[in-house]
């Protein structure tokens, strides 16, 4: 229950930690996921949106590695 509630407060106040602790870990397509989910985006468009970077930045296989 608190990680739920925690989770709307984020929401509300679109509050992302300065120093994210996890978010580093992570691939940049798997970032942009999770931040994705926080927001609750559907994930079609989503991840439309995020190929669309990755077709512009030209990350290739950066965009699923860490």
């Amino acid at each position: 229950m608190r990680c739920k509630t925690l989770l709307v407060a984020k929401r509300l106040v679109a509050w992302v930690l300065d120093e994210p602790m996890i978010y580093e870990k992570l691939a940049p397509f798997k970032y942009l996921e999770s931040v994705s989910g926080l927001w609750e985006l559907p994930s079609a468009p989503t991840e439309r949106k995020a190929r669309e970077l990755d077709d512009r930045l030209r990350l290739g296989s950066y965009a699923y590695e860490r």
